[in-house]
């Protein structure tokens, strides 16, 4: 499940998001080659102009996706892997974004501000 939205639109974004996840949750059962069901994934990208996000669960193969969903596959890299607990809401979930961020620099490490964004939920 994504959207797309002008990143200065964080109503849209506040909306959206804990919309897309209650339609992945109560369309999960269409998903027949997931890895596991317990470990979603929120991918986000492009935090410049447009905020595109993505409600998922990690499957085994892209090409048997559901009507109306869609596939993002992500490039092979090294990733910083962090779990969001709490609600779904956008300053929620960047309060989650930047406390990871500022622990990695912490560690002499850096991101990639084009690169993929990934919260496990």
């Amino acid at each position: 499940m994504e959207f797309q939205a002008p990143f200065t639109a964080v109503y849209i974004a506040k909306v959206h998001i804990p919309i897309l996840w209650e339609e992945l949750n109560s369309r999960e059962h269409e998903i027949i080659n997931f890895m596991s069901k317990e470990n979603r994934v929120g991918v986000s990208l492009s935090r410049n102009r447009v905020y595109h996000y993505i409600a998922g669960i990690e499957v085994a193969n892209p090409k048997l996706t559901p009507e109306k969903m869609v596939t993002a596959t992500l490039p092979i890299r090294e990733y910083a892997v962090y779990s969001h607990f709490g609600e779904t809401s956008r300053v929620e979930i960047d309060e989650t974004y930047f406390f990871m961020l500022e622990k990695i620099r912490k560690q002499g490490l850096d991101h990639d501000p084009n690169a993929y964004n990934l919260p496990v939920r």
